[in-house]
């Protein structure tokens, strides 16, 4: 995954050379150093797990909605129907009109 507003010129970010700050589980800040790139690295690794925990936590919900997969409360599973290439614009059409 890529992290917005991540910088990728290695050069840039090594020469900035600011204080680096962060919270401790007791809410107090504490200096780790200079490393611009790292602290930037860090919080993108913790932002991505976080997204993807988000995201494993919605298909769980939706598997759990779902069931097997098919209509949700009746235990069906979706009928798959194959559509010849020829056929495909009349079944657009068909949909599309409500016919």
């Amino acid at each position: 995954m890529y992290c917005v507003g991540f910088i990728p010129f290695n050069f840039v970010l090594a020469s900035v050379k600011v204080p680096v700050y962060r919270t401790n589980d007791n809410g107090t800040l504490e200096r780790v150093g200079t490393n611009v790139e790292g602290w930037v690295h860090g919080h993108c690794i913790d932002s991505n797990q976080k997204i993807q925990d988000e995201i494993d936590s919605v298909r769980a919900s939706l598997a759990e909605i779902r069931g097997s997969g098919g209509t949700k409360g009746t235990g069906e599973t979706p009928k798959i129907t194959e559509i010849k290439e020829k056929d495909l614009g009349k079944h657009i059409i068909k949909g599309k009109n409500g016919r």
